[in-house]
């Protein structure tokens, strides 16, 4: 992820899939094929960074239920690990 390189001072995510089990588990899977590792090794979520530029996670409100949580989860977690955002 280049959100890590001293050059780049911040980041817009926007309507991202941050966590890729939901997928995994479900129907379009059929199509994927992804394993257990994969979903984790993929997915954003579970692997931020210990340092980084700010990261605004934006999302429309009428996006699928799906995607606006994953944006408010991924925001949230961005945070609590001590890195700017919102």
């Amino acid at each position: 992820m280049t959100m890590t390189l001293p050059v780049v001072r911040g980041g817009v995510a926007i309507s991202g899939i941050y966590d890729l089990e939901p997928i995994r588990l479900n129907y379009l899977n059929e199509k994927l094929g992804l394993d257990a590792a994969e979903a984790e090794r993929n997915s954003p979520l579970l692997h931020l960074p210990a340092k980084a530029g700010e990261l605004v996670v934006a999302y429309g409100t009428r996006e699928l239920p799906e995607l606006c949580r994953q944006s408010i989860d991924y925001g949230r977690a961005w945070t609590e690990r001590g890195l700017a955002g919102r």
